[in-house]
């Protein structure tokens, strides 16, 4: 566990100010103290760790050096806890990253994103099927990989089609 005083993490998010702002029922511990600590589930101790390093400026001598998986991290508990400066700065930095299209739409997916479906997905449209790999179906879903190659097929049609007409 990391021992963290909760006013920390509340000076960067208001609506968590305003849910830790409520008095806890009577016969129970607030949240956020050494008797009852914050859990946040889903969010491993590195990635919390990451969270802290940006919360608290540490660790990097330019922010565009962070790694993307750094960046993802920061990301992920600031979505989750709705902190507005961190999901500039994790958007911010993790749109200078040369990404596949694939992983732009899964990133777009797991953390909705609309600014990024547009984009991957016209990338992914002019993409030859047979040059996506294993990983990159893995990564938008085989759901997502399904209506990707409904729509190059018939986008395929459709030009076939026009290139008919006089």
């Amino acid at each position: 566990f990391i021992c963290l005083g909760i006013n920390h993490i509340l000076a960067h998010s208001e609506p968590l100010q305003d849910i830790f702002g409520i008095p806890p029922t009577e016969g129970t511990v607030a949240e956020g103290t050494k008797e009852n600590p914050l859990r946040v589930p889903g969010v491993t101790v590195q990635e919390f760790e990451g969270f802290l390093q940006w919360m608290n400026h540490e660790e990097w001598t330019s922010p565009d050096n962070l790694s993307e998986e750094k960046l993802i991290a920061i990301l992920k508990v600031t979505k989750i806890w709705m902190i507005q400066d961190g999901l500039k700065f994790t958007l911010h930095h993790l749109e200078k990253k040369h990404l596949s299209s694939t992983h732009w739409l899964q990133l777009a997916q797991q953390f909705s994103i609309q600014s990024w479906i547009q984009p991957a997905v016209v990338e992914l449209l002019e993409t030859p099927i047979l040059q996506l790999e294993d990983i990159n179906i893995a990564q938008i879903g085989l759901h997502a990989f399904t209506i990707l190659a409904k729509a190059k097929e018939s986008l395929e049609h459709q030009c076939r089609l026009y290139a008919w007409y006089p």
